[in-house]
């Protein structure tokens, strides 16, 4: 689709004008305009679209002074808009910090360069800025999913703690071993993208939903991210739990991707003794490695 501003009306001068290519679902589609433009009426134009092309909207009047148009006669609601002013200190911050967009699907992977993951099933995608350079990978404790759908960890068909090689395991088969970890893990670090997101840390309450909840459901009451401590994804160490172990897991994985400083080197020094002591004949003087 083309997305155009005009001044004062449909018919006015055109001041801007973007054609969108491979429009994802529920994004938000901007014209930059540069200078700043003198108060007045203007007129923003969706146009020449192609598939599916739609325009969030309210049915009722909510922008004082705003006309919504279709095929250019006015109608009853108005778009949905929104207007950011860039001064200097605006440029300043899009200058100096990176911005990627989010891309919160756990299966199909980037839809376009410049997005970054948040959390994926195995084996996860590589998301990137230059087609074929990988930039970013997620890796995750447990994921709430089931079948390529997003689920809920309440469900034991869901990719708990133990989840590897492409299924659950059973309950007495399940423990703190980290393999689904292990396995993000191990798939990241052969991708070894410049930046590696790990998703999460200290999720710790447990939403209870009922039947009429949006997700794929195990039951009439069910618990989306945190549930137990097989049906859960944080890192951060649990009393009486998991303990440190994924923890430690994550350090160990963190120094494999970024590598350590060398050790230090030890120094072997004598002991020495106060001044105005003696040393027997008897008596050996040791030294002290660290």
């Amino acid at each position: 689709m083309t997305l155009t501003l005009h001044r004062d009306s449909p018919k006015g001068q055109r001041l801007a004008s973007r054609r969108f290519d491979k429009v994802v679902d529920n994004t938000w589609l901007a014209l930059d305009l540069g200078p700043v433009l003198p108060p007045g009426e203007y007129y923003l134009e969706i146009s020449q679209p192609k598939g599916p092309i739609g325009w969030w909207s309210n049915t009722k009047d909510v922008l004082a002074g705003g006309q919504a148009y279709a095929d250019g006669v006015a109608v009853p609601g108005d778009r949905t808009l929104r207007m950011h002013v860039s001064d200097d200190r605006i440029v300043r911050i899009r200058e100096f910090f990176t911005f990627r967009k989010p891309q919160p699907d756990y299966f199909r992977g980037p839809r376009s360069p410049g997005e970054w993951g948040w959390l994926e099933v195995y084996p996860q995608h590589a998301f990137y800025r230059t087609p074929g350079i990988p930039e970013q990978i997620t890796v995750g404790v447990a994921q709430n999913a089931i079948d390529g759908k997003l689920s809920v960890l309440s469900n034991p068909r869901s990719h708990g703690r133990s989840f590897h090689d492409g299924k659950q395991p059973s309950p007495d088969s399940q423990g703190f071993t980290g393999r689904n970890f292990a396995e993000q893990w191990d798939r990241a670090l052969k991708i070894d993208p410049p930046f590696i997101f790990i998703t999460g840390w200290n999720e710790w309450i447990a939403g209870r939903f009922d039947a009429a909840a949006p997700f794929h459901a195990a039951g009439p009451v069910t618990f989306v991210d945190p549930f137990n401590r097989e049906y859960s994804r944080d890192v951060e160490p649990m009393k009486g739990g998991h303990g440190d172990h994924y923890y430690y897991q994550m350090v160990a994985n963190i120094r494999r991707f970024k590598g350590v400083g060398p050790m230090p080197s030890v120094t072997v020094v004598a002991g020495a003794r106060a001044p105005g002591t003696s040393t027997r004949p008897d008596e050996t003087t040791s030294s002290q490695r660290r």
